[in-house]
Parts: C-alpha cells; structure tokens; sequence
C-alpha cells in the first residue's frame, strides 16, 4: 500500500530529549555510586536501589527518543483502502473506509484539560479490537468494566458508540487536510 499523506512527529524535540535523559542518568549515577556526598547511604540498599530505578528510566527514555530521532515512524498515515494512527503510541492498524460509520469533531477531557479529537465510529468495532495487542485489549476492557470511559459516561453509551479519536493537535496543520480527505473516502465508501 502506498500512503497518500503521512503526518510524522517534530522529531527535533527528541534530539533535544534523549541528551537530556542522558544527563541526568550520569548525574544520578555518579552522585549514587562514585560521589562522597552519598557516603552516609553506603551501606544501605534502598537509596541505591531507587537511584538505579532513575537511571534504568532515564536509559531507557534516552533509547526510546533517541531512536524515534533516527526512525520518526508516521503517527498518521492514509492510504486509499483506509487510515492508520499511531498518535497514542500503539496502531489502530488499517482502518478500512467501508467500516467507517461516521466522523466528526468532538472535545474529549484528558488528564490536562479538554482538547480538540476527530471522533471515528466503527460499523463493527469488535473486528479492530480484537485485532490490538493484549495490552491493549486488556486495557480497554478494564476502563470497560469500570466504567471510566467518557463516552460511556455521558452517552451511556455501548461499545458501538466508542469511537477511535484522533487528537487534532496531532495533525497539526495538515488537519483540514487530513478532514477533507476523510470526510471525501468515507462518503465516497458509505454505499
């Protein structure tokens, strides 16, 4: 499949991340292991071992910006069978225009206020759950059970009603782009 339009991450923020990470592992590291200041913690565990949690965090934060620097994979790619997004960090995988029910533009609460999401309602969601990782699909049936789903809430709402969003700050400017071309294959593929 060749894609149409790919949106990427601002990959430069990375390379201004990753060193970061980096630093302040060595800081730690050096104040937990090879510095006087922490002489009075040398024979107790649990400072190094809170320490060493940092570092391994840090390490790995490093390794993950420093290869989304050099990789910087599509969060949002579509193609002419569908669209694929990756702006939570996990795939929906290919999201075929014919499954589509509707879309359209909502204000979803996260942890940080309210923002803008393009809202995708499946014809038959159950088909792309089962095909996200166990993670995920654990994850999702634990919001479930518990009822934290938002749409849930103010819907009270089935799982035909629980829409994949797609935050618009994700698109950037290429979001009327990405709207226009949306709207046209759904139409085009509602028949």
């Amino acid at each position: 499949m060749k894609p149409i339009l790919e949106i990427r991450h601002n990959r430069f923020v990375y390379l201004l991340l990753a060193p970061l990470a980096l630093v302040l592992s060595g800081l730690f590291f050096y104040l937990i292991f090879l510095s006087d200041i922490t002489s009075e913690f040398q024979n107790q565990t649990t400072p190094k071992f809170i320490f060493s949690f940092f570092i391994l965090v840090g390490l790995f934060l490093a390794y993950q910006w420093f290869r989304a620097f050099f990789v910087n994979e599509p969060i949002f790619t579509v193609y002419d069978e569908g669209f694929e997004s990756k702006t939570h960090g996990v795939s929906t995988g290919l999201i075929r225009w014919q499954d589509i029910r509707k879309v359209e533009q909502q204000q979803i609460r996260d942890g940080r206020g309210s923002s803008a999401a393009l809202a995708v309602y499946l014809k038959q969601p159950d088909k792309y759950n089962q095909e996200q990782p166990v993670g995920v699909s654990m994850l999702r049936s634990a919001v479930k059970a518990t009822g934290l789903n938002q749409a849930q809430q103010l819907k009270g709402a089935n799982d035909e009603d629980l829409p994949v969003y797609i935050p618009i700050g994700s698109l950037g400017a290429r979001y009327a782009q990405v709207k226009k071309i949306i709207d046209a294959k759904v139409a085009q593929n509602a028949n």
